[in-house]
């Protein structure tokens, strides 16, 4: 079975002129699988993101994630399955400002009411993996960016989440940090087979990936595999595809 798959999933905002974001998106990523979402503005990656998530509903079609439609869960169903099946990621961090950083990682755990003896465990051995063991004390305004999202990463994967959902997760770094970041998705899907689905506008983050849908109009037209492509090549097939998908 898919750990994600989308049947036909529409999303359309109603208002005066109603507007289709997403039309008839049919979608699948197998466990361990790093694919990338990429598009144009108002392509609707943003919104797929939003719609698998679950932050938004879908209008049409439906969304299955480790078996699960969670659009059809009520809302106390929904929150532990945002907790214990999700991560996520975000371009700006989210971090609690008056929190450590060990409490900012183990916050999802303290939701769920894991022990005491055993978020502390976790949160060490995650740190200690994402290569932040020694910031643990630290509050978040005493870090970098790079390890601000690091501590986000480590936040995101410290309840072993079937689906890790990141959206723009380099836009606010420099080309260092966003190197390092995506080194360590990387190194999270390779070796411990997290499952990732990032969207992101950047062919560069998007050439780390196994394959890459490109949104145009809320439709999928066209999906790209690394297959036996090197990083670079992989990146340079990405830039071409855009290029005459732009000048279509």
């Amino acid at each position: 079975m898919p750990i994600l798959e989308t049947n036909h999933l529409g999303k359309v905002y109603e208002g005066k002129v109603p507007y289709t974001a997403l039309h008839d998106i049919n979608f699948q990523m197998e466990k361990g699988e790093f694919v990338a979402i990429m598009g144009p503005s108002g392509s609707g990656k943003s919104t797929l993101l939003n719609v698998i998530s679950t932050i938004d509903h879908p209008t049409s079609g439906s969304v299955t994630i480790d078996e699960k439609n969670p659009h059809t869960m009520k809302d106390n169903q929904l929150a532990h399955f945002r907790r214990s099946v999700l991560g996520f990621v975000f371009q700006d961090f989210n971090l609690v400002q008056t929190l450590t950083v060990g409490e900012n990682i183990m916050l999802p755990l303290t939701l769920e009411g894991v022990s005491p003896s055993q978020m502390k465990k976790r949160t060490k051995s995650v740190a200690e993996l994402l290569g932040i063991g020694h910031l643990l004390s630290k509050r978040t305004f005493e870090i970098s960016g790079g390890q601000a999202q690091r501590v986000a990463v480590a936040r995101a994967v410290v309840t072993n989440p079937a689906l890790l959902l990141a959206e723009e997760p380099t836009g606010n770094l420099d080309s260092k940090a966003t190197k390092d970041v995506m080194e360590l998705f990387q190194m999270l899907n390779q070796t411990y087979q997290s499952t990732i689905l990032m969207v992101t506008h950047d062919s560069y983050a998007a050439s780390f990936c196994d394959k890459v849908v490109i949104l145009q109009d809320g439709v999928v037209c066209k999906t790209l595999e690394k297959g036996t492509d090197d990083r670079t090549a992989f990146q340079d097939k990405l830039l071409d595809t855009i290029r005459e998908l732009n000048q279509e």
